[in-house]
């Protein structure tokens, strides 16, 4: 029988009780572990699952509740002066981007704090959703090629680097879906996708070169830049961004470190892949010059992102708003660049301020987290590919690594400004409008 004392308080529902069942407070206390664990492990931000454990704990009108939450784990205290203390903590482990499984559990946590649902109904929701595959094997794939093709035209290539990039991608989605989970080491498997996808994209250039000159020519950096961009890790640069801005510095901290040695994995893999390419006399199919911007490639960002989607399986209604986020993002930093004397800084800050916008509005039509726009929105400019070219230089002792880092640098800046500033206008006029209602509320009683 569960532990009962008598202690008078109102729940959440407004009732009188005469009774705590610490029995249903042990699990709440587990439901608001695991479901922070579930988010955390499936791309969420810190402070997103901080602040949705935390209102699942307030429902229960304890005195004392807090939750704190790491990059690996989280922990959650319960208290109340005539019921024993509960402490709980938990390890998470990455289970791999799953924005659809943040989304809903997000909404699980609005119904059940807004007395929707009770608790029972709220355990079997997460449940579902822990053991619910929202995109089968073949569909991720396929959407790997899509996205890796799709951003080897946004770097400057033509329909040619095109249809490498899904060949490389396909190769890339084999290793990436069916290795890691035997490897189980990400640096491990982080250099040996990059390692396939430069060697793919190198001799498919030199059968090109070699065998079919009148065909065209691949442009090699701009497929294989293409093809290491499902590698980068663009939501942990996000998260990043977002963790440090909301003063979660330690989560920051932890998150940078894992986007550089993703990076230095991804740059150990394509100079491998180089070195490899040159020692088997490939060396015709390494084409490293630079392509030029255009329109026509916010189409390719959006068919990409629409990719991308699916890899971090982002919910299916969300899908196609947040490509056309990437594709306004893509189109007003071309414009800047083309139309205007805009540096770097200049070029990524305005996009960045303007997908955030639209990624606040679409969150709150949605009702869903801003991550899941803003990730594809600002994807297209995350400097995961400079900070693997940082990286690869680096290692090589090349003198344009200082240059390479500064660039790194300034646009991580501008994008973090960006959304810094956005974020703040936003939570000011929702607490400027919050007052307003409320003067009004007083108002209508007086």
């Amino acid at each position: 029988m569960p532990q009962k004392i008598r202690i008078f308080y109102t729940n959440r529902f407004g009732d009188t009780m005469d009774t705590i069942d610490t029995e249903y407070y042990r699990r709440l206390a587990d439901f608001a572990v695991d479901i922070g664990e579930l988010m955390l492990r499936s791309g969420a931000e810190t402070h997103r699952v901080e602040d949705t454990m935390s209102r699942i704990l307030a429902t229960a009108g304890f005195s004392v509740y807090s939750a704190f939450v790491l990059p690996t784990g989280v922990m959650l205290t319960l208290s109340e002066p005539k019921v024993c203390s509960i402490s709980i903590t938990k390890r998470t482990l990455d289970g791999g981007k799953n924005m659809s499984r943040v989304c809903e559990a997000n909404e699980i946590s609005r119904d059940f704090c807004s007395a929707k649902i009770d608790l029972d109904e709220a355990e079997k929701r997460l449940a579902a959703i822990a053991k619910e595959v929202l995109y089968p094997m073949w569909l991720k794939i396929v959407g790997t090629m899509f996205a890796c093709a799709g951003m080897a035209v946004a770097f400057g290539g033509g329909m040619l680097d095109f249809g490498a990039g899904l060949v490389c991608g396909f190769f890339l989605a084999l290793v990436n879906y069916f290795l890691r989970s035997l490897i189980g080491k990400d640096i491990i498997a982080d250099t040996l996708c990059a390692l396939t996808v430069t060697i793919a994209a190198i001799a498919i250039a030199f059968i090109f070169q070699s065998y079919l000159p009148r065909i065209g020519t691949l442009l090699t950096s701009a497929v294989i830049s293409g093809c290491i961009m499902p590698l980068v890790p663009g939501v942990a640069i996000t998260n990043a961004i977002r963790d440090m801005l909301c003063g979660d510095y330690l989560s920051a901290a932890s998150r940078a470190i894992e986007a550089s040695l993703a990076a230095a994995s991804i740059a150990i893999g394509v100079g491998a892949g180089i070195f490899l390419g040159s020692k088997l006399d490939l060396t015709s199919g390494i084409n490293f010059s630079s392509g030029e911007l255009n329109f026509l490639q916010c189409i390719f960002v959006f068919i990409s992102m629409l990719g991308f989607g699916i890899v971090f399986a982002i919910p299916k209604k969300h899908i196609v708003p947040c490509a056309a986020n990437a594709m306004i993002c893509w189109a007003i930093y071309v414009a800047l660049k083309l139309y205007t004397n805009a540096g770097i800084f200049w070029a990524n800050f305005i996009p960045i301020l303007a997908v955030d916008l639209i990624a606040q509005i679409l969150a709150r039509i949605l009702k869903a987290p801003v991550t899941s726009f803003l990730l594809g929105g600002i994807l297209p400019l995350v400097p995961g590919f400079l900070i693997y070219r940082t990286a690869h230089l680096l290692i090589l002792r090349d003198s344009g690594a200082s240059a390479a880092l500064s660039q790194t640098l300034l646009i991580a800046g501008s994008i973090a400004l960006a959304i810094f500033l956005m974020d703040t206008l936003v939570s000011m006029y929702f607490r400027a409008v919050a007052a307003i209602k409320e003067k009004k509320r007083i108002k209508r009683k007086q």
